[in-house]
């Protein structure tokens, strides 16, 4: 009983790091928005600056779903 009560606590505690697909959509969108925000912007730092948290948004999201699909 014991060794059960182990293994299932290990496998709720892999899953507590995983972001929910809700949450990842959400960071996703807030991406493209703010990349095509700085696009409008470009010529001037804030615009370089929304492209970068945009860009870097996306990367992360598209990474870590990667890291969660392929293991």
């Amino acid at each position: 009983m014991v060794g059960c009560r182990y293994q299932s606590h290990l496998l709720n505690k892999e899953n507590n790091y995983v972001l929910h697909n809700t949450t990842l959509l959400v960071i996703f969108v807030l991406g493209v928005i703010f990349t095509l925000i700085g696009f409008g912007f470009r010529d001037r730092n804030p615009g370089v600056i929304l492209m970068g948290i945009g860009f870097l948004a996306t990367l992360f999201v598209v990474i870590q779903k990667a890291i969660v699909t392929f293991g």
